[in-house]
């Protein structure tokens, strides 16, 4: 999930020998190719981008230098992307064919990715939510008055959303395109929290064998630990600390940080009115993963 430390994780992940980043036609390695929910569909991701398309050739190109090495009989390689909004953009689902003229989609990103990459291991990070909405609003703004601005922003985001939970349910107002396209500077920062409706979605397409989710304080808190059971996931050699201190895996620091405004500094009854939302979602997240590691009630 955005915000919750998933560059890192990349830029770590991909220091292993064995991992082959997707890189671009210039040779550039790509984190977030957003093929499944936007480009390839020609739908931008912010209104002043430019218009990309991404063909199925132009992505599979993008991992070619693992096809070389497996024609060469190198097969203990693997690859993988990590573009976070695939986890929460399901509300894309207007943009793919199958959906074309129905008011409720048949199929959502995680089918889409079923069909292409059956097979493939998905590795989910997550955040508690209060604090991955106060990481990614200071990592989009920079204020003079934080706390104001962060109190504004959260209130109005917060009425937004339950004002569309009144008239709709609450599945429709987050795969609804027209709570999220209009106000995306409002609810953004809120949105993304509700893990549970996501991941519940994701399960129904791939067999839960194939996830490994990750608490965001226990990989800044013991990173070491947290990328061999990563690599032990996906099959791959565990590494001692200093082959991860010699390869820079463990030594940099987290990437994307924004501004580092500590929730005990935002106001108080804000805060509180934050976790007073996300709690029932909290639980039924819970619930679902069946592990204490995430219980933020």
């Amino acid at each position: 999930m955005q915000k919750c430390g998933t560059t890192d994780l990349f830029e770590s992940m991909i220091e292993h020998l064995n991992i082959i980043p997707p890189r671009d036609g210039n040779g550039d390695i790509v984190k977030e190719t957003h093929f499944f929910d936007a480009f390839h569909y020609g739908h931008k991701l912010d209104e002043f981008d430019p218009q990309i398309y991404l063909s199925f050739s132009d992505y599979r190109n993008m991992f070619s230098s693992l096809s070389t090495k497996i024609k060469k009989g190198h097969t203990n390689f693997i690859t993988g992307e990590a573009t976070p909004a695939y986890l929460w953009r399901l509300y894309t689902w207007k943009l793919y064919p199958q959906n074309q003229n129905k008011t409720k989609p048949i199929v959502l990103l995680p089918d889409l990715v079923r069909h292409i990459i059956p097979n493939v291991k998905l590795i989910i990070i997550l955040r508690e939510p209060v604090d991955r909405s106060r990481s990614s609003f200071f990592y989009s703004h920079s204020p003079n008055k934080p706390e104001e601005a962060f109190d504004k922003a959260m209130l109005e985001g917060l009425r937004l959303i339950k004002e569309c939970f009144k008239v709709k349910t609450e599945v429709e107002c987050i795969f609804d395109d027209t709570l999220i396209m209009p106000f995306r500077k409002q609810v953004d920062h809120i949105l993304p929290g509700l893990y549970y409706y996501f991941i519940k979605e994701w399960f129904r397409a791939f067999p839960r064998e194939q996830f490994m989710i990750i608490n965001f304080k226990d990989y800044k808190n013991n990173k070491a630990d947290t990328l061999n059971r990563i690599f032990k996931f996906l099959e791959l050699r565990t590494l001692s600390e200093e082959e991860m201190i010699n390869s820079g895996m463990i030594t940099k620091g987290v990437k994307n940080p924004g501004r580092q405004i500590r929730l005990s500094s935002l106001n108080n009854s804000t805060v509180n009115l934050l976790h007073e939302f996300f709690r029932p979602y909290n639980k039924l997240l819970l619930n679902l993963l069946n592990s204490s590691n995430f219980d933020w009630t």
